[in-house]
């Protein structure tokens, strides 16, 4: 059971290298950021706002995403490494 934890904490902590930033706002920037960081997210195909999703949301790696979404693991990581160049794109 020991490799999925660390395995999740890795993930955890590649989403977080990964996440776009919303910066040092005020309050009232950072509801604006989560505004727009959601209507981003809502604009990916469902199939890419959800690896994202697993992979932030539930701190889920690579391969425990493509066996919960039944495809090769490089395939997730793919569809994953598009999804987050667009939202990187879309936040600029």
């Amino acid at each position: 059971m020991e490799p999925v934890v660390a395995g999740r904490e890795v993930a955890r902590r590649d989403a977080q290298r990964d996440a776009p930033e919303l910066g040092a706002e005020p309050l009232e920037g950072k509801a604006a950021g989560r505004e727009h960081l959601a209507r981003a997210l809502a604009s990916l195909p469902e199939r890419d706002r959800r690896i994202v999703m697993l992979r932030f949301g539930e701190g889920l790696g690579f391969k425990e995403i493509a066996t919960r979404l039944g495809v090769p693991q490089g395939s997730a990581a793919g569809w994953y490494s598009r999804a987050m160049s667009v939202l990187r794109e879309s936040l600029r």
